[in-house]
């Protein structure tokens, strides 16, 4: 992976701008990359009203969560490994902490923002979920034999190739639009100035442990609903929840301690088995998807059939692996002292 250095970054701000933004849209993106970036001598430093900021007053928007967004920015447009896939961890994890901490936000400030981080996680979504499968596909080609894994390949190549060019130019226009110009100005702005109410002048203390356990239990109304042989939908569910229950641990943890930072790395392994549990279904779907079209022959069938067979065989000990993991993130939270 290239890391890029302060002087790379700053350049790549600039394209941004360059790419479709208006003169002046520079300095707000640089401001954000924050302190001790070239370009920023003289400036301000955006307020970083984390949560351990004066007075516990928390934000989701620290300047470090935007500072990474729009280094991922840079980094997607110039086609840099994993860009796209850091790109989307940071909307959410914004995304995700606007949510969680939404009872001291101004509701409807929070809810716009939340709207065009979705928007602009979903218009990447498409080339990242497509490259992750046909990596996953061609890695596991291998398990059903080596005499069945070139037929896979010839099928599954082409069209995921195919279907990842076309969502990565999507992806692209969008980042060049004008809605998405806005969006960045917005998020620069928040990072600055979040607009908080009157519950955010509480210590950190009284209020920050609530909101973390509210997202626990919402993850622990989703797993009573698991079950082994069930459907795959509410194991995916409980990922979403596994996810904003684990970035909202993740968001306090420097405040709240360590033990809160040990129930967020329990958390993450939630979502890392059930993460593995979605992308065997997903496997299973395109796979199926190929395999019925009507220009594939009967060998070429048959060997997507075997290799749907061993992604169905991950999906369960994928669930096995989650009942095993489970007790132990209960014992984490208990720890945490979150209730």
């Amino acid at each position: 992976m290239v890391a890029l250095t302060p002087d790379a970054q700053l350049a790549g701000g600039r394209r941004v701008g360059g790419a479709g933004g208006r003169p002046g849209d520079t300095p707000k993106a640089v401001t954000a990359l924050g302190p001790g970036h070239p370009g920023t001598a003289g400036r301000s430093r955006p307020a970083d009203r984390g949560a351990g900021g004066p007075g516990g007053r928390p934000s989701p928007l620290t300047s470090a969560a935007t500072r990474a967004f729009l280094t991922q920015d840079v980094r997607v447009r110039r086609d840099l490994p994993d860009s796209v896939h850091q790109m989307r961890v940071a909307a959410r994890r914004l995304r995700s902490g606007l949510k969680v901490f939404e009872p001291m936000l101004d509701v409807e400030w929070a809810e716009a923002l939340r709207t065009e981080l979705g928007w602009i996680a979903g218009e990447l979504g498409v080339s990242r979920d497509t490259e992750v499968l046909q990596a996953r596909i061609d890695h596991h080609a291998d398990e059903v034999g080596e005499d069945f894994a070139p037929l896979i390949r010839a099928v599954v190549d082409p069209a995921l190739s195919e279907r990842w060019h076309d969502a990565r130019d999507h992806a692209l226009k969008a980042m060049v639009s004008q809605r998405y110009r806005e969006f960045l100005d917005n998020l620069v702005d928040a990072a600055r100035s979040p607009r908080l109410n009157a519950a955010a002048d509480a210590p950190a203390q009284d209020v920050l442990p609530a909101l973390v356990e509210k997202a626990w239990k919402k993850l622990r109304k989703e797993v009573k609903l698991l079950e082994l042989d069930g459907e795959a939908h509410p194991w995916h569910e409980a990922r979403i929840r596994a996810k904003k229950a684990r970035y909202a641990a993740e968001a306090v943890a420097p405040v709240m301690g360590e033990e809160v930072k040990k129930f967020a790395k329990a958390l993450s392994g939630v979502t890392e088995v059930l993460g593995e549990h979605q992308d065997a279904w997903v496997a299973q779907q395109t796979l199926k998807e190929l395999a019925s079209a009507p220009e594939i022959d009967g060998m070429s069938g048959f060997s997507l059939g075997l290799l749907h067979e061993f992604e169905f065989e991950q999906e369960l000990f994928a669930r096995n692996d989650f009942v095993e993991l489970w007790p132990s993130v209960k014992r984490a939270h208990k720890k945490a002292r979150l209730a």
